[in-house]
């Protein structure tokens, strides 16, 4: 069986209850699994690619633990055509198997693109562009270049480096002056996060203006949510986030003031008014 045998065998609402316990920490984000589940399904594996992934039960320790090995975030065309092999003679549960094959494969993201997007921000450091971006990317200089030599080195691909050290024995002035540039440069990352916002919302591809979302500058806490319609036709895809937002996510959208939402669509099939009105109403019956 290869793995994309198993997850096509296997439905999402089946592994979920093991998925959330084994994702205590991302508990609010399930609907972002499902996503994924359900782009794995409608992927065609490359059938000249072949490995193995290597399924047993460590039972060295106190307890019995399942390990995968072999099953990582790459080409999820190659992946998803590797051969499951079961080492030991205890049979794991498929649907604890099919639940770490997608954890796995979610490692660096919750699809092709935003895996290859993460990757690259590991690996190259954009110049900052935007007004709090640069005054944070300052900040963080003046303090690198005031520490102590031994206290700070760069790595081999020339990125600063801070040893943890004690304040203890600083004096008091010096003290002051560290809680100060702490609570700026976390005024700077919350207010960097909202430029950020900001300007995505009011890009020229659409249709807020800044002065629309202007006001996120000084709204009080927020939280940011994406979702991907991961379906083929016009007929379900609202529907689909509408179910990640009721079903797949714990949150309860009463505790916020107001929403904005930004849809995109594919220029060929644009939202018409009746489907867009009718997600309307369902996202004010939640809040």
């Amino acid at each position: 069986m290869t793995v994309k045998e198993l997850l096509t065998n296997i439905s999402f609402d089946e592994l979920l209850p093991i998925l959330k316990k084994y994702a205590t920490d991302h508990i609010h984000d399930i609907y972002i699994f499902r996503e994924v589940y359900d782009i794995l399904k409608n992927i065609e594996p490359n059938d000249d690619y072949h490995d193995e992934v290597i399924v047993y039960y460590n039972v060295m320790l106190e307890y019995r633990s399942l390990i995968i090995s072999n099953i990582k975030s790459s080409a999820w065309e190659n992946e998803l055509a590797k051969d499951i092999v079961v080492k030991g003679t205890i049979q794991p549960d498929l649907h604890e198997v099919a639940m770490r094959c997608l954890w796995n494969l979610t490692m660096y993201g919750s699809s092709p693109i935003k895996r290859d997007d993460t990757i690259d921000k590991m690996f190259n450091i954009n110049n900052p562009t935007l007004h709090y971006e640069k005054a944070l990317n300052k900040l963080d200089e003046r303090i690198w270049k005031h520490l102590p030599r031994r206290y700070r080195y760069w790595d081999i691909n020339g990125n600063p480096i801070v040893i943890k050290y004690s304040v203890k024995r600083m004096n008091r002035s010096k003290k002051k002056r560290l809680y100060r540039q702490k609570q700026r440069e976390e005024y700077l990352e919350l207010m960097a996060t909202r430029e950020a916002l900001v300007s995505y919302l009011s890009s020229s591809e659409s249709s807020f203006s800044y002065k629309d979302v202007e006001f996120l500058f000084h709204i009080k806490d927020h939280s940011r949510y994406e979702y991907i319609s991961v379906t083929y036709g016009k007929d379900n895809r609202m529907n689909y986030i509408l179910q990640s937002m009721i079903k797949y996510q714990r949150n309860n959208w009463k505790n916020y003031d107001s929403a904005i939402i930004l849809i995109r669509t594919s220029p060929k099939f644009p939202i018409d008014k009746l489907e867009l009105e009718l997600f309307k109403n369902n996202i004010y019956q939640l809040m």
